[in-house]
Order: structure tokens, then C-alpha cells, then sequence
């Protein structure tokens, strides 16, 4: 009986203290710029990025509940100025494409533009996630 109490105490200790953990995400310094749920025909969104965001050096994509095919990336500045990034990927649910890199010095964001379709599956509508790093 004590040995089960024992147990049992030590895995409430465990389960608090990964709630308290932070999230892997802080760990790497990826920041999240903004998310959209994505439909199941060839669709272009725009997710708009604050300036108060800071400045990034690359930025990556986060793929949830259905996998998705992207075919390009456009990446719009502060200043107004635009890079198109062919990334021609699929990238399954729960996985992330590969780092693109910005050139040059680290940048403002204003929006990222994206063009995909999700593969439709039964487990619902796909959601992108624009991730930035800083360094």
C-alpha cells in the first residue's frame, strides 16, 4: 500500500513539473509569427507580422492535424521589398519544413504569403504555423 502511495505521489510530482516546463519552442528561439487553417484546394494566404516582432535571419513552417504541399513562400518587408522562395515540399502533420534563410542582415517582416493545398485526410482541416528566428 505505502509502496502504491509512493508511486502514485511521485508521478503527480512528474506531472506537475513537466506543466511547469517551458515549451520546446522557447528552448530553440523560434518565434511564432502567426498560424491559418488551410482548406483543401491550392490556396494563397497572407499572415501578417507586427513590426514590434523583432528582426529575423529565417523563418520556417509548422504543419498540424493534415500534411500539407507548399510551392512557394513569399516573404514581404518592412521596407516593402519581397522574396520568393520556390520551397516545392510536403510537409506531413506534426513536422516542419526545412530552415529558409532570409539573406542578408536580419529583417522586418510585414507578411508572409504562402501558397499550398492540403492533402486531404479524415483527421480534419491542416493549420501552418510561420515560425522566425533572429539569429
Amino acid at each position: 500500500m505505502k509502496l502504491s502511495l509512493n508511486l502514485a505521489t511521485l508521478a503527480m510530482a512528474l506531472g506537475f513539473t513537466a506543466l511547469s516546463a517551458p515549451v520546446a519552442l522557447a528552448a530553440d528561439d523560434w518565434e511564432r509569427l502567426g498560424c491559418r487553417d488551410v482548406g483543401f484546394a491550392v490556396d494563397r494566404d497572407a499572415i501578417t507580422v507586427g513590426q514590434s516582432e523583432g528582426r529575423y535571419k529565417r523563418i520556417k513552417l509548422r504543419v498540424k492535424q493534415a500534411p500539407i504541399e507548399f510551392y512557394e513562400v513569399r516573404v514581404v518587408f518592412g521596407s516593402g521589398s519581397h522574396l520568393d522562395i520556390p520551397i516545392r515540399q510536403v510537409v506531413e502533420a506534426g513536422s516542419e519544413s526545412r530552415p529558409l534563410d532570409l539573406p542578408g542582415d536580419a529583417r522586418v517582416i510585414r507578411q508572409v504569403d504562402l501558397l499550398y493545398r492540403s492533402i486531404p485526410t479524415f483527421k480534419g482541416a491542416a493549420e501552418v504555423c510561420v515560425f522566425g528566428k533572429t539569429d
